[in-house]
């Protein structure tokens, strides 16, 4: 038992495994098992954290990682006990008077513990006033992640008063179109905390209307460098980013004209400048179904726009494409390799093509 540090796991969930072992083989394996099952005990998921306090009350201070989804503890006492918990999601709740998932107190907990990273997946809040009210309990935060985040009201002037804050936002992944566009407003306006050390920003899906102001005004946030675009953007400055990753996704024929138009908009961007800074970027293409003989013609004018003079600091690019398994990968990568002469014989383009999980082929330098 050696190979169980008493500072990962409580001791006398130790003691407990000792006794419960016997001086044989077959016990040992069960150890080497259970070892490995605690070495990073710093994560726990589960609808009653409660039945954990009291069961093992000092299991608690090792977490460092807690899901909610839907129903959560009312134990102030141990929500304060995670006194290392660092990454918190919450998914799958409403925010209206009366019915809080989450009681008052123990969202006040929160204020008290070292959150870093903040995830919140499918809520609802009646409106910004309470979102805005909920978010107070996360003033050190500097990572946030929102998906499916909405006010179930919205007005022309949905301008909350906020609390002062003193934290950082690093980094932000948002899904634009899976958010209310005024708490996508209140992130771009620093209301969640201050923009001016914001480093990576991820994008999901392509902004429209009211989405477009708040999304630029983070994609033109001078301290970024790292920009991950999953659909597209608007055209626009991005000389202070180093690092560039874009993602798009065929998914099916009755939504090809929207991946044809957002792989346009990115040759266009491409080609909407003589000069472009970037150290790193990064194609990522996911085929789930085969390349149109559009897809292809796209590649070709990509590619055109690819000259080596116009990314004079480039030092990594990388071409992903990820097919289904029911996608020949073979003839995905000769029919875009055929149409893309220049990556092909560029020395700082990486080809990598991947089918069914599992790399079948990786192709560095064009060979």
């Amino acid at each position: 038992m050696a190979c169980i540090s008493s500072k990962q796991v409580p001791q006398e969930l130790i003691d407990r495994i000792v006794n419960e072992l016997h001086d044989d083989c077959e016990s040992l394996t069960y150890c080497q098992s259970v070892s490995r099952a605690f070495l990073s005990f710093n994560s726990y998921r589960s609808k009653n954290l409660n039945r954990l306090f009291e069961s093992c009350p000092h299991a608690l201070t090792y977490i460092r990682e807690v899901t909610f989804k839907g129903a959560v503890c009312n134990s102030v006492d141990a929500m304060k006990a995670l006194i290392k918990l660092n990454i918190l999601r919450i998914c799958c709740m409403t925010w209206f008077p009366d019915t809080h998932r989450i009681p008052a107190e123990v969202m006040s907990a929160f204020a008290t513990l070292p959150i870093r990273t903040l995830v919140l997946d499918e809520l609802m809040f009646q409106d910004i006033l309470h979102f805005s009210s909920f978010m107070d309990n996360f003033p050190g935060v500097e990572s946030i992640s929102f998906k499916h985040v909405y006010c179930n009201l919205v007005s022309k002037n949905d301008i909350p008063s906020v609390s002062p804050r003193t934290n950082f936002i690093r980094s932000l992944k948002l899904s634009v179109n899976e958010i209310s566009s005024n708490v996508l407003r209140m992130v771009s306006d620093g209301q969640l905390g201050s923009l001016t050390k914001l480093h990576s920003l991820t994008c999901v899906g392509s902004p429209k209307g009211k989405e477009i102001p708040p999304l630029l005004s983070l994609v033109q946030n001078p301290s970024l460098q790292y920009l991950q675009v999953e659909g597209d953007i608007p055209v626009v400055d991005l000389s202070h980013i180093n690092t560039l990753v874009i993602h798009l996704t065929n998914e099916n024929i009755e939504e090809l004209d929207d991946f044809i138009s957002s792989f346009k908009s990115w040759t266009d961007f491409f080609a909407s400048a003589d000069e472009f800074p970037l150290k790193k970027l990064s194609i990522h293409l996911n085929l789930v179904n085969r390349i149109s003989a559009d897809t292809a013609k796209q590649w070709a004018m990509l590619d055109k726009e690819f000259v080596a003079s116009r990314f004079p600091e480039l030092r990594s690019f990388r071409i992903k494409l990820k097919a289904d398994v029911y996608v020949p990968v073979e003839q995905a990568k000769e029919l875009i390799q055929s149409h893309s002469p220049t990556l092909c014989t560029w020395n700082v383009c990486t080809w990598e093509f991947e089918a069914d999980n599992k790399v079948r082929l990786a192709v560095e330098d064009g060979d």
